[in-house]
Parts: C-alpha cells; sequence; structure tokens
C-alpha cells in the first residue's frame, strides 16, 4: 500500500469516525455509547495510541519472562474476545430496530479487529482481515455501517 494511499485512508477513517460520533452524539439517547466509540476510534486512527498499549504489554511479558511462550496468553486472550464478541452479537442482535442493531454490531466487530490489531493475535489465523489494505477496508465498511445505522429516519422519533 503507497505511503499516499494509506494516509488518505487513515485520515478519511479519521474524519469519517469523527463525523459519525458527531451525529450519534447530537441524536442523543442511547446513542451516546455510539458516539464515545466512534470518537476513540478516531482518535486511535489519528494517534496509535493502540501502538502503545501492545508495547507496554510486550514489554510485561518480557519482563514476566513468558515473552517467548506466550501463544498460550493469546490462545487464551483469543478465546475470550471471541466469547465476548458472540456475547455482544447475540445482546445487539436481539434489539428491534435494524439500524440500531446493524450500527451497534459494527461497533462491536470494530472493537474486535482493534483488540485483535492491538493485542497481535491475529499473526496467522485473521491476517486476511487485519493487514493492509484489507484492514482498512473492512474498518470503511464497519464505519459506512455504523453511519448508517446511526443517521435518522426523517420518519423516526428522536432518540429512538
Amino acid at each position: 500500500m503507497s505511503d499516499l494511499l494509506y494516509w488518505s485512508a487513515r485520515a478519511a477513517l479519521v474524519v469519517g469516525w469523527l463525523a459519525v460520533g458527531w451525529s450519534a452524539l447530537r441524536r442523543g439517547g442511547g446513542w451516546k455509547g455510539v458516539a464515545v466509540a466512534a470518537i476513540a476510534f478516531a482518535s486511535l486512527r489519528a494517534l496509535r495510541w493502540n501502538i502503545g498499549l501492545l508495547q507496554i504489554g510486550r514489554e510485561l511479558l518480557r519482563k514476566a519472562g513468558i515473552y517467548e511462550d506466550r501463544f498460550v496468553l493469546k490462545v487464551a486472550l483469543a478465546t475470550a474476545l471471541a466469547l465476548a464478541v458472540a456475547a455482544a452479537a447475540l445482546a445487539v442482535w436481539r434489539l428491534r430496530d435494524a439500524r440500531r442493531r446493524a450500527a451497534l454490531l459494527a461497533v462491536v466487530l470494530q472493537c474486535a479487529l482493534l483488540c485483535v490489531e492491538t493485542i497481535s493475535i491475529g499473526e496467522t489465523s485473521l491476517a486476511f482481515v487485519t493487514t493492509q489494505p484489507a484492514r482498512y477496508l473492512a474498518e470503511g465498511a464497519l464505519l459506512a455501517c455504523v453511519a448508517w445505522g446511526s443517521r435518522r429516519r426523517a420518519t423516526s422519533e428522536e432518540g429512538a
């Protein structure tokens, strides 16, 4: 992926997440959580603070003397993440409003992708979606889903 394309995609994701966050914040009601998540996603792409978290985690594992044997830890983290995503997706799926369900499910999946990226558990099995350009394409698709889901409908009630 060329540098220009990479940084353009990254900037577009930051602007997109900020726009969705602002829209969800203005919508109010139960959309404040979506707004907070979208703003956090924008800050992550703008500031790359998850890389710092990854480095801290690696240093802690080195100090504990288990950095070389972290495969079991990664399997445990991946299992816990899969269970958390399944539980969250099940809870979201029970919502009646299709737009809200789509937006919240996309937020859950974006959180999962960020966790995979941050704790680097996608090195083999999820490499197809955690490497560029697929990574930003997946995030763009999730952003579009959140944007569609959090958009107001002309016939809907405020904050519904």
